[in-house]
């Protein structure tokens, strides 16, 4: 990857880049970078992913009710996780790390949906 195509990521190790398409993060790209074995091997099923979404899906339904969430924002979680059920972002899961990677996937997911939708990010 070259400067152009990437942006940096940072975690508690430092700056990382990150091809600029992708939507996982720093822990994500330096699996990638460190352990190339698992890539591709050690990835989650459609089947696995699909379960991903539906767990957002139903966690933010779940936290509007209970209040901790907006309505607005739960809309945009709801909408990604669906994408995410849909096998649009089968792509973002390379490894089968689950919590960190997911939960930045489903994240920058719900960011692509809300820029479609003409929200921007605070």
């Amino acid at each position: 990857m070259n400067a152009t195509t990437t942006r940096i990521e940072k975690d508690a190790l430092g700056e990382v880049h990150v091809d600029a398409a992708k939507l996982w993060g720093a822990q994500t790209q330096r699996s990638i970078d460190n352990f190339p074995i698992g890539v591709g091997r050690f990835a989650w099923g459609r089947p696995v992913i699909r379960a991903f979404g539906l767990v957002k899906q139903c966690a933010a339904r779940a936290n509007v009710d209970l209040g901790q969430i907006s309505p607005d924002k739960a809309q945009l979680i709801v909408r990604a996780a669906q994408e995410v059920i849909d096998g649009r972002w089968d792509g973002e899961f390379p490894l089968a790390q689950v919590a960190q990677n997911s939960r930045r996937a489903a994240a920058s997911a719900s960011l692509k949906v809300a820029s479609r939708l003409g929200y921007h990010a605070a």
